[in-house]
């Protein structure tokens, strides 16, 4: 997937439209959002209305220490299921402000290429992550 840099930041800033939904629903309500690439966020944050929206349950709290330096929490966290370009995962995300911030807990499944003169990102999916989504459909799951 190829996107370019969302210019309402100062300075651009790279950003992928995403679909977080209830895992394992079976209808499960979409819910899309323009996530912001943060390489030096160990978690996925969301804004905190969204999880109860989806009808997604607590899973376990977390504090977390933003930018500032002073820590957060606890903060409720819940398993979410995240698409982008039709490939799916569930993923810990934890409920914050009003913004969705893509941690390295996912982004660690990606291989991602920053061309920052050309304000243009690539995302492709990583080794072990389309291991795990061949077998997954090998073994029925």
């Amino acid at each position: 997937m190829r996107c370019s840099y969302d210019q309402r930041w100062r300075p651009p800033a790279p950003v992928v439209p995403v679909t977080l939904r209830r895992p394992w629903a079976r209808q499960p309500k979409p819910c899309p959002v323009t996530a912001l690439l943060d390489t030096g966020a160990d978690i996925t944050i969301v804004p905190s209305g969204v999880p109860p929206a989806l009808g997604a349950l607590p899973f376990r709290e977390v504090y977390i220490r933003p930018i500032e330096g002073a820590r957060i929490g606890p903060l409720p966290t819940y398993l979410v299921e995240l698409e982008l370009d039709g490939h799916c995962e569930v993923v810990e995300v934890a409920a914050l402000g009003d913004e969705v911030i893509a941690g390295r807990n996912w982004l660690n499944s990606f291989h991602i290429t920053l061309d920052c003169p050309r304000l243009v990102l690539t995302m492709r999916e990583g080794f072990w992550r389309a291991l795990r989504r061949m077998l997954g459909r090998a073994l029925g799951f």
